[in-house]
């Protein structure tokens, strides 16, 4: 009998330490160090631990490939520009929260729009697009454009609060074409039901 609780006390310790050390790995933020903002794009990524991830690493702190979106007085956005694009440029984006006295950055994830017949959502670690912050509704807004022209791609708006898990976004708003050849502009692009996705 003795045996039996020696190897019941015994599994819930290491059960309790894997879940001690599981729930530990799940805070998925990053502490910032001092002077953050200053950083080039290629040392954030090293603060978040990027290595292989991007097709860019660029040691200029130019708006290209480090944006700052100030949300209040405690929370910022910060793009970092990951792969370059004809039309748009990838970004890798964190939310970073000074409300404590160690600054932190938390990866945000997308659920983007993708066309394969119809319009659906798949989950992306990147916002490829231009990047927009409107600080007062808390929405990032992107436009990706599939040709030159802007007659076809999506527009999407994102609410910061509208988390799903895990800092996964779901689009509030789309408009949307895949049609390059039709000749409408990204102002006149239809609503897309994002219920139905």
């Amino acid at each position: 009998m003795r045996l039996k609780e020696i190897v019941i006390c015994w599994t819930l310790f290491v059960v309790g330490c894997s879940h001690a050390n599981s729930l530990e790995s799940n805070d998925l933020s990053f502490l910032l160090p001092a002077g953050y903002s200053e950083l080039s794009q290629r040392e954030l990524l090293e603060v978040f631990k990027i290595t292989d991830e991007c097709s860019v690493l660029n040691t200029d702190h130019k708006e290209r490939f480090v944006l700052s979106f100030s949300l209040d007085d405690s929370n910022e956005i910060l793009a970092l520009a990951c792969d370059l694009g004809a039309y748009q440029d990838s970004y890798l984006v964190y939310h970073i929260d000074k409300t404590t006295d160690k600054v932190r950055a938390r990866a945000i994830h997308w659920l983007e729009p993708i066309f394969d017949g119809v319009w659906s959502l798949t989950a992306n670690s990147k916002l490829t697009g231009s990047l927009e912050v409107d600080s007062v509704g808390s929405l990032i807004h992107s436009l990706r454009l599939f040709s030159a022209r802007g007659t076809c791609g999506f527009q999407v708006s994102y609410a910061l609060e509208k988390e799903i898990d895990n800092y996964l976004l779901r689009p509030v708003h789309l408009t949307a074409d895949n049609d390059c050849e039709n000749g409408v502009v990204v102002d006149q692009w239809p609503d897309q039901k994002l219920s139905e996705m």
